[in-house]
């Protein structure tokens, strides 16, 4: 997704309340290893957090965070288990390990995810 900025220069939205725009990510090759490092360096544990991450016209991040307690997808490293145990989790929530996209069904968590139709679903945590 492009979205116009300030003095015209253009920016890429890679993620929107939450969620990875796994379509911009695509055209700019940008990886969600890459976009979770970038939010982990602003001490982001959770991609509910993340109100916006935007790469910016020259090459930089900018990430916008959300002021109240929002559910999301760990983005923590997988192999940190010391970490992974202490966040806390959203009971009878869970985000597609996809793109981050947040459910409270588990009904839901059976099917593909209706925005990048992703098959695997992870708890989701708080932060």
């Amino acid at each position: 997704m492009k979205d116009t900025a300030f003095e015209g220069k253009i920016m890429d939205i890679l993620v929107k309340d939450g969620v990875l725009q796994l379509n911009c990510m695509e055209q700019t090759r940008m990886s969600q290893e890459q976009v979770f490092a970038q939010c982990r360096y602003e001490q982001i544990d959770n991609l509910g957090k993340v109100q916006r991450a935007y790469l910016e016209a020259n090459g930089g991040f900018t990430i916008l965070k959300f002021d109240s307690k929002k559910p999301g997808l760990s983005i923590l490293p997988a192999w940190d288990n010391e970490l992974i145990t202490d966040q806390q989790a959203a009971p009878g929530t869970y985000a597609c390990a996809n793109c981050g996209h947040v459910i409270h069904d588990k009904v839901k968590k059976q099917a593909s995810c209706e925005l990048c139709s992703g098959n695997e679903w992870k708890n989701a945590v708080f932060s």
